[in-house]
């Protein structure tokens, strides 16, 4: 039996939700952005957990496992030995979120089938390249760019 289109549609913002988040960049070097990027992520991902451990089911099997397994353990260790450890534990959570997320498009792609999850990537490419594509006209004949916040790369 499919499913209702609003649940289509909640499954279908939750995924925007969380791929837009996981792109790079996005928590930036801003500390007030980077709080509420760290915040919303580790919710969304959580809830994530949260059902899976409701269903009763456990993390996606992969090959990838071990491999993924020992690249935490390391950068625990990294965080563990670090000169500066709060600093090492902020990029311990980016690792850690990373590696949920893999698990998070595993669960989902194979429930929901792939298309659930490139539908809102690429909706996100093409929002990226409007985006883009408005800065660099703005930019070419110099009016101001008011559309999102300027913030530079450095």
């Amino acid at each position: 039996m499919p499913d209702s289109p609003q649940r289509a549609w909640r499954r279908w913002l939750v995924t925007f939700s969380i791929l837009l988040l996981s792109m790079p960049g996005l928590d930036g070097i801003n500390t007030p952005s980077r709080i509420i990027f760290q915040g919303v992520s580790t919710v969304l991902l959580g809830a994530w957990l949260v059902s899976l451990l409701i269903q009763g089911r456990g993390l996606p099997a992969t090959r990838l496992d071990r491999p993924l397994g020992l690249f935490l353990l390391a950068a625990a260790m990294s965080t563990a030995f670090a000169v500066d450890p709060r600093t090492s534990l902020e990029g311990l959570w980016r690792f850690a979120f990373d590696v949920l997320f893999f698990y998070f498009a595993v669960d989902w792609m194979r429930r929901y089938g792939s298309r659930m999850l490139i539908e809102p990537f690429l909706f996100i490419a093409a929002l990226m390249l409007v985006l883009d594509g408005t800065y660099l006209v703005l930019w070419y004949f110099g009016w101001p760019e008011f559309i999102l916040p300027v913030a530079g790369w450095f």
